[in-house]
């Protein structure tokens, strides 16, 4: 059964690697929540990281692997050899590569090496080869002078739950950089482990919604959302679990979505302040109907505002709803709404000093506005 699941792990991420990052992180969240291996992800390390089982677990390019005293060094062990042969291209070089699953999206890790020059042979002198984890590491790594296996590392944070690690030569000759000892060791861990975030439109607007297997001196959540995947500003704010070690499902309203193509964003906060960012959820929503909402004054001094909405050509029966900042709906009634006469809002809900959102249901369209009490 084991390797039945294994079998269909790797088929399954193989079939999504040509995604965005976007798109990736959420499939193989949703692949790992579907095969039941949420809490239980096999810990992130390299298969044969020292190369004594020869080529065992480096696939996908051009390995060369041999004992030590090959390459000019001493003893039995084997390493490996990065080179750039004598061609341009990368038709006949010797690199590494592997696929590493297993890692926690947002927790930090290291990898761990060691890398010599090779000993015998002049060119080239330094060699410099880059290590490449996706789009959570690229970095270089140079060694010099004879064979002297010196250990290095490297930090990072994971953006996938299975990562392509790559070395590949800035050079071309046919003796290059020798590796063993690869290892991989989690530096720091994210508080909150994210089983999933997404989103759809809903009646009342956009709904987002995510869940969590477990959690850790978690504060509170934060809905932000973006015109152009860049730029964030906070929406909405939920209060978390806290401590928990069995799922918690949680789940807000964005009752004032922008018209088009909007991308929302989760932040977890720490009780101690620390921040962490999580995956981007793209939503179209479609724009208001031909009756846009005004209130005014807005800001609004003491909770006094009146909502008029335009292009009314008969009296309309509708439901308003206001919606505190964390996305809560804290008062609904149904009102009849005159063509060209203000609502007195203030005289229907009591409305303290913050930000709210306010929404009326209008021809099957919710027309929503911010109103900031002063």
């Amino acid at each position: 059964m084991a390797r039945s699941t294994a079998k269909l792990q790797k088929a399954m991420f193989s079939s999504i690697r040509s995604l965005s990052t976007v798109q990736r992180n959420r499939r193989q969240l949703m692949l790992f929540m579907a095969l039941g291996s949420i809490p239980a992800l096999s810990a992130q390390s390299f298969v044969n990281g020292n190369f004594e089982g020869g080529s065992t677990g480096w696939s996908g390019c051009t390995v060369e692997i041999g004992t030590a005293p090959t390459y000019g060094g001493t003893g039995t062990g084997h390493v490996a050899e990065v080179d750039g042969n004598t061609s341009t291209g990368l038709s006949d070089d010797r690199l590494l590569c592997q696929d590493i699953s297993g890692f926690t999206i947002g927790s930090v890790y290291r990898i761990s090496f060691d890398a010599t020059r090779r000993g015998s042979n002049t060119p080239p002198d330094p060699v410099v080869v880059t290590m490449t984890m996706d789009d959570a590491l690229d970095r270089t790594v140079t060694r010099s002078g004879g064979y002297a296996m010196v250990h290095g590392y490297f930090d990072f944070t994971a953006t996938l739950t299975t990562h392509a690690f790559h070395v590949s030569p800035n050079f071309q000759g046919s003796y290059g950089m020798l590796f063993d000892n690869f290892s991989i060791t989690l530096i720091s861990a994210l508080p909150v482990g994210l089983l999933y975030f997404d989103g759809e439109v809903h009646s009342s607007g956009v709904r987002l919604f995510w869940s969590t297997a477990t959690e850790l001196n978690n504060d509170h959540f934060t809905v932000q959302r973006s015109h152009d995947g860049s730029a964030f500003e906070d929406v909405m704010r939920s209060e978390a679990a806290g401590n928990s070690q069995e799922r918690t499902d949680y789940s807000v309203i964005d009752a004032a979505p922008v018209a088009g193509l909007a991308f929302y964003r989760l932040k977890q906060t720490d009780t101690d302040g620390t921040e962490t960012l999580f995956t981007v959820v793209p939503i179209e929503f479609h724009g208001p109907s031909g009756h846009p909402l005004s209130v005014f004054p807005n800001p609004s001094p003491g909770g006094m505002a009146w909502l008029c909405a335009r292009g009314l050509e008969k009296a309309v029966t509708v439901p308003v709803l206001v919606f505190n900042a964390q996305g809560c709906l804290i008062y609904r009634t149904v009102v009849t709404m005159q063509p060209g006469i203000p609502l007195d809002l203030g005289a229907l809900v009591r409305l303290r000093q913050g930000s709210y959102t306010v929404s009326v249901p209008i021809d099957g369209v919710s027309e929503t506005l911010r109103l900031t009490v002063l």
